[in-house]
């Protein structure tokens, strides 16, 4: 994916995660970066540049003052604070089965095969009663209901992710309604067999 990925309005300010460049375009400042804009007569300003992919991010407090956000290029969750990245964690690759592969690859992946390990990629970002929600997929190949949803706790007992849903194809999202339902956006399934 290339270009912005996600918008964040508060008050007057607008804050927009932004990708990879197209694939022809020249390098810029504003690549891999979380950028503030106040109003068309003030340029933007760079958040912060420490990313490989900011695919989401949420704003805590008042802007720019703090941050959190997914690198899904990284595969890791971080918090800024006055432009400067901290990881908060780190997400392990992800172990398939051969039998979770083998419809993809019979040839790659027979039976008796050691399990396969893929990028545990995180895309989608809420937060909610003190915790960041993360949605993971696996990276390429594209296992099915290989998807996840985990939360960390942002203060106290420290990063350990929880497991909350699994069983998810490729979510991309998920946020919460003002009553605490959690919803998941699912980019889909991805079937070899079918295209």
């Amino acid at each position: 994916p290339t270009g912005p990925y996600k918008v964040r309005v508060y008050r007057r300010s607008v804050s927009v995660s932004q990708g990879w460049p197209d694939a022809n375009a020249e390098p810029a400042p504003t690549d891999h970066v979380i950028i503030f804009l106040q109003n068309a007569e003030i340029r933007p300003r760079v958040t912060s540049s420490d990313f490989w992919n900011p695919y989401d991010f949420e704003i805590i407090g008042q802007p720019p003052a703090e941050l959190i956000a997914v690198d899904a290029g990284k595969n890791t969750l971080v918090r800024l604070e006055g432009g400067t990245a901290q990881t908060i964690y780190a997400f392990p690759r992800l172990k398939r089965e051969p039998s979770e592969m083998s419809a993809l690859s019979p040839t790659e992946f027979p039976e008796g095969t050691e399990p396969y390990e893929v990028d545990a990629v995180p895309a989608g970002l809420a937060v909610s009663d003190g915790r960041a929600w993360v949605t993971l997929f696996g990276g390429f190949p594209f296992g099915p209901k290989g998807g996840a949803v985990v939360s960390l706790a942002l203060e106290g007992e420290g990063a350990t992710p929880r497991k909350e849903v699994d069983g998810l194809d490729s979510p991309i999202d998920v946020e919460f309604t003002d009553d605490g339902e959690m919803l998941i956006l699912e980019m889909g399934a991805f079937d070899m067999s079918s295209g």
